[in-house]
Order: C-alpha cells, then sequence, then structure tokens
C-alpha cells in the first residue's frame, strides 16, 4: 500500500460534500478536515489500556483481549468512542505508542470499524502472532491518519459466563457475570450492564447449582464478596483454593433475610 501526503486544500470538502447531478449530498462524517500535515505525532503513553487521542480527533474508552473457545477476540468497552471518520480501520501496531500517520510494515488491520461507540468486538486471526504488536489503534485508511490507539493487555481467557436473570420480583437484577483467567488468577466480572436492586447486607456468592431459588441453605452455596456496587462493571477475585467444577452460577443474595435477588448461570 503506498500512502499520499495530505493537503489541506481540498480535503474538507472531499470529506463533506459529493456532489451529483448539481445535488449536494453529505455523507456521514463529521464536517472537519482530516488532517492538515503527515508529520508523525507521538501521543502520550496509554494507562491502563485505555485509549488516547491522537492529534484532533478524540478516541476514549478501554480494549482487552479474551480467548473464547479457543479463538482471540479485541473487545472494545461500553465506553468506547471515537470521532466520526470515512474508511475508519482497527488495526494492530508494533509499538506501544503509536503516530498520527502510519507505515506499512508496522501495522495489520484487523476489521472495519463496526460502530463509532459502544461495545464492539473483533476476532483476531489466528495466524497473527501478538507477540509481534504493542498497541490497537483507530486508523482512517483512506487519509493515513490515527484517531486513537491504546496498548493491549494481557490476554484474559474466558473460563464462564452468564446473563443474570431476576428470581424476587421486587428486586430486578441483569447484566452479564463471566469468569476469566488472567495470568494465573481468576476473576469475577459483571459487566457495565450489571444492575440488581438496593438491600442490605448484599452477597456476591457461588452456588452449585444452574438455577437459584429464592432461599438458600448453607451447604449450597460460598460467599465470595459483599456487593461492591448495585449497578455497573466490578471485578472480584476468586480464591485459589475454589473448585469451580462444584459450582455452577453467580448469585446476588441479601443475606439479611436470605433474600436472591438474581443469578446467571455459568
Amino acid at each position: 500500500m503506498k500512502f499520499k501526503h495530505l493537503q489541506t486544500i481540498g480535503i474538507t470538502s472531499a470529506l463533506l460534500l459529493t456532489t451529483i447531478g448539481g445535488v449536494i449530498i453529505a455523507p456521514q462524517v463529521k464536517a472537519n478536515s482530516l488532517r492538515e500535515s503527515t508529520q508523525l505525532i507521538a501521543a502520550k503513553t496509554t494507562s491502563a489500556n485505555r485509549f488516547v487521542s491522537v492529534g484532533r480527533y478524540k478516541t476514549t474508552g478501554g480494549v482487552k483481549i479474551i480467548t473464547e473457545n479457543g479463538q482471540r477476540y479485541l473487545e472494545f468497552d461500553r465506553a468506547f468512542a471515537t470521532d466520526n471518520g470515512p474508511d475508519l480501520k482497527v488495526v494492530l501496531h508494533r509499538n506501544s505508542s503509536v503516530g498520527a500517520s502510519l507505515r506499512e510494515r508496522d501495522y495489520v488491520a484487523i476489521a472495519p470499524l463496526a460502530s463509532f461507540n459502544g461495545t464492539q468486538r473483533y476476532l483476531i486471526p489466528n495466524n497473527i502472532d501478538l507477540s509481534q504488536y504493542a498497541s490497537v489503534a483507530i486508523w482512517c485508511r483512506q487519509f493515513n491518519v490515527t484517531f486513537g490507539y491504546a496498548e493491549l493487555p494481557d490476554t484474559a481467557n474466558v473460563v464462564a459466563s452468564g446473563n443474570f436473570v431476576t428470581v424476587e420480583q421486587n428486586h430486578p437484577t441483569a447484566g452479564k457475570a463471566t469468569i476469566i483467567e488472567e495470568n494465573g488468577q481468576k476473576y469475577l466480572e459483571f459487566d457495565s450492564d450489571f444492575t440488581t436492586a438496593r438491600g442490605p447486607a448484599v452477597k456476591v456468592v457461588l452456588h452449585k447449582n444452574s438455577s437459584v431459588p429464592v432461599n438458600l441453605q448453607q451447604k449450597d452455596y460460598i460467599t465470595i464478596a459483599n456487593l461492591k456496587s448495585f449497578d455497573g462493571k466490578q471485578r472480584y477475585s476468586l480464591p485459589a483454593d475454589i473448585d469451580l467444577d462444584k459450582y455452577q452460577s453467580v448469585a446476588i443474595w441479601c443475606q439479611r433475610f436470605n433474600v436472591t435477588f438474581g443469578y446467571a448461570d455459568l
């Protein structure tokens, strides 16, 4: 692929307006030019696998790599957002920081960007050696412009996952629970859509059955932790001595009144 130096004159009109038979049609991209220069600009280093913006184009949110059923995926979280633009691609880059324009030898394209915002997932082909890449970037191929990038996280292996269902109807519970293994440690994660009713002494428990009743018997569950928050993304470390094969679900349980708010079959 050969990259062209962009010229300021004409870029704005090329992005904003297309004329057909004298009628002006505006494509669905932001009303500004992409580049004023092709000079390489080093953006600041990312933190905790969060996207940072490059130049004038804002990109935010987080990224993780998961392995599920032997296949690897890039996942952008719900907070992901980037400016609109034409021909945006998701690419892996060899460096931990990414300049304003790319050289062909430094990256590999994964897929067209599926959406300018929100949760999304991209398959990582099996022939890609992730050890050769240090970051993921949002890149406009048409004008060779980087919108933002994030350092690649460690691979997280998905052990099990399931969606919450409500047990006690006055205490609705929703969202997704996932058990992942990361660097030898297992974690229980609730996604950003997680929500449950408020109550006293609410606990996160693992239960031996795939469905959980309103009232629990002590022999059937193990307590992991106090619930950190009634909504939103959260993570709990799982003790190394827990045999996960003995537990089939995770439940949100009010210990004081022995009432299950909801559970997810794992």
